[in-house]
């Protein structure tokens, strides 16, 4: 069973040529021992992992700009864990709604939206998202979905 412990990491890195601070919350200790053990020694036991690691995994790799150990956890993912991942799909998605909910709102398509799929989202306890920023969108995809109502009503 994983360590769902989180370590808080804040540390200055400094080279003769540039310094670099990592900032990282939220981060599990399982996680940053693989990611440590990674760097120091290049080597994953992905066989040793289970897939819900493997997706915080590939997050923080993301993160820290790590894209061969991203694509290799993407790779075990979608190889090796895609029951889990069928499984898991509603939560996976609503968990990248709530924390990346810029990546549908900002989206052109995103007045297109069904009234359900807005509501759905709507409804997640955990967005992300400042609530004026979610009135300020919930009113551009009504406007879209009603041209003729006047998007300035103050006039």
């Amino acid at each position: 069973m994983p360590n769902h412990q989180l370590f808080k990491f804040n540390k200055t890195i400094r080279d003769e040529y540039v310094v670099k601070k990592i900032k990282v919350t939220n981060i599990s200790v399982t996680v940053f021992k693989i990611i440590i053990k990674y760097i120091y020694g290049g080597i994953i036991l992905f066989n040793e992992i289970d897939a819900p690691t493997i997706l915080d995994l590939m997050a923080i790799a993301k993160e820290f700009g790590l894209k061969e150990l991203c694509n290799a956890a993407q790779a075990q993912l979608v190889n090796n864990h895609g029951w889990w991942l069928r499984q898991n799909f509603t939560k996976f998605c609503n968990d990248i709604f709530a924390n990346h909910s810029n990546i549908i709102f900002d989206s052109e398509d995103y007045v297109n939206l069904s009234e359900s799929a807005l509501v759905s989202i709507l409804k997640l306890d955990n967005l992300n998202m400042d609530e004026g920023k979610i009135w300020d969108q919930v009113i551009r995809w009504g406007v879209a979905e009603n041209p003729d109502l006047d998007s300035n009503p103050a006039q």
